[in-house]
């Protein structure tokens, strides 16, 4: 990373390669992935070569992917700061058999991927001549960020108690505005040297915006995973379950889902699932709920 002006890519195909290498005391390097997430100053002394280094401004990308068992061990803790510096996106293998036989419809993905490549190293040659590129949101979409996290923080925290995803929702409010950057500047590449002050257009503040929304449940359904006994919640059951009171009936908790766009049938499913699980919602008498603080 000292000698790379260009950075780092670390990326791997089986997460347990970076886990094994944590494991060992000469190996674990989370601290260098925590600060570079946010460029902070990196420096590494070595008393056997009696050497000192500094990285002002590391650039380091991981890409990674794994099974459930491989991630748990690599993150090791949702509080060390390092789960919440990276972006999820989680999925089980499909069961059905896919027909692997070559057809006519078939796509060259090596070539498409090339002429990908290809793209992206002339958007990086157009930054390379930019001497500065001063990028910005709208007010409006600034009001916008802003009102989206504060709601989610309220979801995730002040309504349920579930201090620990709060790290997450801040860092993917700053990993928005990235998104947004990044969209703006593959939208502008071939100007970009000659107007370097960029402000985010719309679609490509709300394509990113779209994105984050979807990571973060998926952020959620990885979090859950360090809990033998996860709830399960998604964004979506977490701003639910923020709008209802503390004390409810079925109508008022089927008038709250109608608002929101849930259909009666799904409100009465979550509140019998969410009684059952008596971690969530408490069914005092019946057709009247209480809901439970929460903690993750």
């Amino acid at each position: 990373m000292n000698t790379s002006k260009d950075g780092v890519l670390i990326h791997e195909s089986e997460a347990d390669t970076l886990s094994k290498m944590f494991s060992q005391e000469w190996g674990d390097f989370s601290d260098v992935l925590r600060k570079a997430f946010h460029g902070e100053r990196l420096s590494l002394s070595r008393d056997s070569d009696d050497e000192f280094m500094e990285i002002e401004s590391p650039k380091l990308s991981v890409v990674l992917s794994g099974t459930r068992n491989q991630i748990t061990p690599l993150l090791k803790s949702r509080e060390n700061g390092l789960f919440s510096r990276f972006i999820y996106y989680y999925f089980n293998e499909g069961s059905h058999w896919k027909n692997v036989a070559p057809t006519s419809d078939d796509k060259d993905y090596k070539s498409i991927f090339l002429s990908v490549g290809d793209t992206i190293y002339d958007v990086y040659g157009s930054l390379i001549n930019a001497e500065e590129v001063k990028f910005d949101l709208s007010a409006d979409q600034w009001k916008k960020l802003d009102y989206t996290f504060r709601v989610a923080n309220d979801d995730f925290f002040i309504a349920n108690g579930n201090l620990g995803f709060t790290s997450n929702t801040k860092r993917l409010g700053l990993i928005l505005f990235r998104l947004s950057m990044i969209l703006s500047v593959i939208r502008n590449y071939n100007t970009v040297h000659e107007n370097p002050e960029l402000e985010c257009q719309d679609v490509d503040f709300e394509i990113a915006l779209g994105i984050v929304k979807c990571v973060m449940d998926h952020a959620l359904k990885v979090f859950d995973l360090f809990e033998s006994d996860g709830l399960g919640l998604s964004t979506y059951d977490y701003n639910f379950l923020r709008c209802l009171p503390k004390e409810f009936a079925r109508k008022k908790a089927i008038e709250i889902g109608t608002e929101l766009g849930i259909p009666e049938r799904t409100v009465g499913y979550k509140l019998k699932k969410w009684s059952d699980k008596r971690r969530i919602l408490e069914k005092v008498s019946t057709g009247n709920y209480k809901k439970l603080k929460m903690k993750s």
